[in-house]
């Protein structure tokens, strides 16, 4: 999978192989389930992009999520981080 930038230029790649890279892609391993390959049983993984870290690292934009566990609302700040240039 690969990951563009505004003006079309590649700012990160991966390979979806439902481990992560343990950079920008983690994985969650579902609790209780596996999956059976010759016998034996390997944990269920599914990978998620850290969105935060790949705005902040690739973007130079600082991502803030807030939630609001009442209202069931995710609320997300994206500001460019002049600092860092």
């Amino acid at each position: 999978m690969n990951l563009y930038d505004q003006d079309g230029q590649v700012i990160y790649t991966y390979n979806n192989t439902g481990k992560g890279d343990k950079q920008l892609v983690e994985s969650i391993i579902h609790q209780g389930m596996s999956r059976s390959t010759n016998g034996g049983g390997e944990a269920v993984r599914d990978p998620y992009i850290n969105s935060p870290a790949l705005f902040r690292d690739k973007l130079n934009i600082d991502v803030k999520l807030t939630v609001d566990e009442e209202h069931k609302v995710v609320t997300i700040r994206m500001n460019k981080s002049e600092a860092r240039r």
